[in-house]
């Protein structure tokens, strides 16, 4: 027997988990901080393979220069000075990944906590369907037995 309400219920979670849910299900296995420690770290690896790529090319696009002038460069300020600005770029996107990333679980447990009980009203109303068709014997009768045979 189908029942409308089963079928309104499972039809608005089987749209929200092919759409929300694809990024939003996952998010839910993690605690708060695991979850923001993860893609901090994440965020990290990223800028700093970023900012390597950045130094070399631009020591390639100087590269001439460099050579010609490496006898006059102080090598020891120009580490400083990118090490500097590779500690104040990774400690920038740190601070937005932390921002973004807890805004980011919040809302997915919000939105989460909305599927759950959705999924427990589909819980409930199976266990209703259940129940009314267990009351029911073969034949289709109810749950009272016939007063003649008492069976």
């Amino acid at each position: 027997m189908l029942n409308e309400e089963r079928i309104k219920l499972m039809t608005k979670m089987a749209i929200y988990e092919k759409r929300e849910g694809k990024e939003m299900l996952p998010v839910g296995d993690y605690y708060k901080s695991d979850y923001v420690s993860l893609k901090m770290v994440t965020t990290g690896i990223s800028i700093t393979i970023a900012y390597i790529l950045l130094v070399v090319l631009w020591g390639i696009s100087k590269a001439e220069y460099l050579m010609a002038n490496i006898h006059k460069i102080d090598l020891a300020y120009l580490i400083k000075k990118i090490a500097a600005g590779y500690i104040l770029l990774l400690l920038a996107y740190l601070l937005i990944s932390f921002i973004v990333y807890m805004l980011k679980y919040r809302a997915a447990k919000k939105s989460l906590k909305k599927y759950y009980k959705q999924l427990k009203q589909l819980g409930a109303l199976y266990e209703d369907e259940a129940s009314v068709s267990d009351s029911l014997d073969e034949t289709g009768g109810g749950p009272d037995h016939d007063e003649f045979t008492g069976v």
